[in-house]
């Protein structure tokens, strides 16, 4: 990572820093440091403006390029950056459409079902009562009346036909005897004995009738008749407790029917979806600018060798990754970064020069605009610079520069090498070489900011004074 480099200007007369030597120990004698000091940072240019691209469809994947626009290229707002094919896409839509319209008139349909089914479900369940109650009613008055009527009945009508056989029996019988002591009868008398015959066997006839037509009553109708009537209860049963499970199928028709509108919600959802990504198939400028391939990066543009590949037709993008940056080059800032020993020299305001690589013969006028106090990824800091009307028109975002700017030091203060700064429990302190006396002498001194081998000291010593490069022997 670019490191910021130092170079020391004097503005001031100041004196060389000696080295001398006195009684074979290496000293230093304590001078005042230059005023200023200049700091050199390498910067890159980058747009105020800019806006990254990147396709983020929320439903569709299958993205493939049909033209793109190339490194470069300036456009102007509204100008198509990236276009996608979209047959495909155009008949997921159309079906999606379909099916939804589909939907909704099952669910319509439903609707309707469901209503009519809550209004005829409560007629429903009372006519099954109904029914019921019929059949078992009438069941009861089959076995506990009718049956034994009907009984009775044919029994009258048996005990009717045997007296009217006996009678006409009895009335033949006499007949016989009174015409039985002619030798002739007449054809009369004939006729008449003939009728009561044919009248006899007629009774016997009706009489067999009646006990067959009993018998088959008790043996077969009757209890084909009960056993109707027994059918008739148990299917009037049946169907009232289909009528009670009707209730439920009415619940499930309620819960398919709201199962059906939630995944017609879903459906229109992705629809929406499919719409809106439709919508993206088609990328356009957000602004006037340069198409930069890749995602800018303070003030760099990354990414855009591995973008190479994607970005021309047939090329199949990334979905969720910025492919292109469009940058306006017309109002620019220079960021840098500044190692952590070269914070306390900048400050909002401090005004730098600003010299383009490519162009040296341009200087622009900056000052720092914005200052970043938490560390990068490789611990050097953010700093971004200002700059006046950029009037070289080749100047364009990501090239870069270097950005000087000049510092005071603190005036009060002395610098001394680093190794002559000593620690104990107490503090720093130096070793002080007085002048005719053979040993050194202790000075607690406070200390500053420690760079380049230099150790500010704050207090302490004076220029003039002369220390010790090194402990002491004893």
């Amino acid at each position: 990572m670019r490191k910021s480099c130092c170079v020391l200007l004097v503005v001031m007369i100041a004196t060389v820093n000696l080295y001398l030597f006195a009684d074979d120990a290496k000293t230093y004698m304590v001078t005042r440091p230059a005023a200023t000091v200049e700091v050199v940072l390498k910067g890159v240019f980058e747009a105020q403006r800019m806006q990254a691209i990147a396709i983020e469809p929320a439903e569709w994947a299958n993205l493939k390029i049909t033209s793109v626009a190339s490194q470069g290229e300036k456009v102007k707002k509204g100008d198509a950056l990236i276009c996608l094919d979209v047959k495909e896409l155009d008949e997921t839509i159309t079906e999606q459409k379909a099916s939804l319209e589909l939907q909704n008139l099952k669910i319509e349909k439903a609707k309707k079902e469901l209503e009519l089914s809550r209004m005829s479900a409560p007629k429903e369940i009372e006519e099954a009562k109904r029914t019921l109650e019929i059949a078992a009613a009438d069941l009861k008055l089959f076995a506990e009346e009718d049956k034994k009527l009907e009984k009775e009945q044919l029994e009258r009508m048996v005990d009717e036909e045997k007296f009217k056989l006996e009678k006409l029996n009895e009335e033949l019988r006499q007949l016989e005897e009174m015409f039985s002591h002619k030798e002739m009868m007449e054809a009369t008398e004939k006729i008449v004995i003939k009728k009561a015959k044919r009248d006899v066997d007629w009774a016997k006839i009706s009489l067999e009738d009646a006990k067959r037509v009993l018998e088959r009553l008790v043996k077969t109708t009757q209890p084909r008749t009960e056993a109707t009537k027994k059918e008739a209860v148990r299917q009037a049963e049946i169907a009232l407790a289909k009528t009670r499970i009707a209730q439920f199928e009415l619940a499930v028709k309620k819960l398919e029917l709201e199962t059906s509108q939630r995944q017609l919600s879903k459906d229109q959802s992705k629809l929406n979806r499919l719409l809106a990504d439709r919508a993206q198939m088609e990328v356009k400028s957000p602004l006037d600018g340069i198409v930069y391939y890749g995602q800018c990066v303070r003030g760099r543009f990354v990414s855009t060798d591995m973008l190479s590949g994607a970005l021309k037709p047939g090329g199949v993008p990334t979905k969720g990754q910025v492919l292109m940056t469009v940058a306006n080059p017309e109002a620019m800032i220079v960021r840098a970064s500044v190692a952590e020993n070269e914070l306390h020299r900048l400050r909002k305001g401090l005004q730098a020069k600003v010299t383009p690589t490519g162009f040296p013969e341009v200087s622009i006028n900056g000052f720092v605009e914005n200052l970043s106090l938490i560390p990068l990824a490789d611990g050097n800091f953010d700093v971004c610079f200002g700059v006046d009307e950029i009037k070289e028109r080749s100047i364009m975002p990501g090239m870069t520069c270097s950005v000087r700017f000049i510092t005071k030091v603190r005036e009060s203060a002395v610098t001394v090498p680093a190794s002559a700064v000593f620690t104990n429990e107490s503090g720093p302190y130096v070793f002080l070489q007085i002048k005719n006396e053979k040993s050194p002498k202790v000075r607690p001194v406070k200390t500053g900011n420690t760079e380049n081998d230099k150790t500010e000291i704050v207090s302490g010593l004076e220029p003039g004074d002369t220390i010790l490069l090194s402990k002491p022997e004893k």
